[in-house]
């Protein structure tokens, strides 16, 4: 009885803790890592030609934007995130459109370390500026030549392969070493826990012949990371970016005949439930679209050295002032990147058991 009542205060400190830092701007910022300039060779814009394509450096966050994160904006901010979502799986995969749910309450993306779903374009927009503003640093989207130079590392045949060479990726087993994808598993779980399939009559969804023990979506950092340190390009959940699909009503001279409105958004990579996309492929969703296989990651200006650093913010929390629960911005990084490794541990062990 004594021991319930010792574990029931500290459950009452725990909340308490919690609540009080929620009045504080309390943020998280993501772990970054610092993309070497260089070019690749892209299309300037759907259909064209390739042609080099020169990125300068820039800092790309290590992992998807997770559930934890992404919790701390909205209790900072009251933001009104979205609460209708395409998340619902049947026979028919997403045949019900959207129905109601959120980031925080959606049939697949629960855990904190989960990549955030089921919140759109905007509220990712959002979310960028939001931690730019308590943090005084330019985080944002990534472009799409961002994207695809950060997800290749730079190089013009897919890393996953042993070597260069014409090797078909779909056959390829080592991409499952590197990413959450549509594969054996995928299959498996669909048809166990919804009775869907990825391949009848009338629907077609190509699945790799490796396994790697994952029927849905996976908390961050699970597979090796390509060849700039950066995890879960090439599937999990596929990511926004800034770019809106390009306006196909110009003048001879390139310019618009009307003012552009951005209707559509660009996204980047595969996820769990589809086979990898090549690096510059580009789909386009409506800007309102709330799924559950859509979230981002975010992208950090460099302005000279420092940037690649954590600055001390006048005036905006810096990184060693305390939030209300007494904890400095480093302690606060250190426990999410511990509280993800102990996450990351359990998943392992979880899939081992699996196989």
């Amino acid at each position: 009885m004594f021991k319930l009542y010792i574990q029931a205060l500290s459950l009452c400190f725990f909340f308490s803790v919690s609540l009080l830092s929620w009045s504080a701007p309390y943020f998280i910022e993501p772990a970054l890592v610092k993309i070497p300039k260089g070019s690749l060779s892209l299309p300037h814009a759907p259909g064209e030609e390739k042609s080099k394509v020169h990125i300068p450096s820039f800092m790309v966050s290590k992992y998807e934007l997770t559930n934890k994160e992404f919790a701390l904006f909205v209790a900072s901010t009251a933001y009104s995130a979205p609460t209708e979502c395409v998340h619902e799986i049947t026979g028919t995969w997403y045949s019900l459109g959207a129905t109601k749910g959120s980031w925080s309450n959606n049939a697949l993306n629960k855990k904190d370390y989960d990549p955030v779903t089921c919140i759109g374009w905007q509220a990712a927009s959002d979310y960028a500026a939001w931690l730019s503003q308590v943090t005084g640093k330019s985080y944002r989207l990534l472009s799409a030549h961002e994207w695809a130079y950060a997800a290749s590392a730079g190089l013009e045949y897919p890393f996953y392969h042993s070597a260069k060479g014409e090797t078909d990726e779909g056959e390829d087993a080592a991409i499952c070493d590197y990413a959450n994808i549509a594969e054996q598993s995928a299959e498996r779980e669909a048809r166990l826990h919804y009775g869907a399939l990825y391949k009848t009559e009338t629907y077609n969804n190509p699945t790799l012949a490796c396994d790697d023990g994952v029927g849905f979506v996976s908390i961050v950092g699970m597979y090796k990371p390509n060849p700039f340190g950066l995890y879960d390009m090439l599937g999990n959940i596929t990511e926004y970016i800034k770019d809106c699909e390009p306006a196909s009503d110009l003048n001879s001279d390139q310019t618009d005949r009307r003012e552009f409105v951005c209707s559509k958004v660009g996204l980047k990579g595969g996820s769990w439930h589809w086979a990898p996309w090549p690096f510059e492929r580009t789909n386009y969703l409506p800007i309102n679209f709330i799924g559950s296989l859509e979230g981002t990651r975010l992208a950090l200006d460099l302005v000279g050295e420092q940037s690649s650093k954590s600055v001390n913010v006048i005036g905006k929390r810096d990184k060693t002032q305390p939030n209300a629960n007494g904890l400095s911005l480093d302690k606060q990084n250190e426990l999410f990147e511990q509280g993800l490794a102990n996450a990351q541990a359990e998943q392992r062990l979880s899939r081992m058991k699996k196989r």
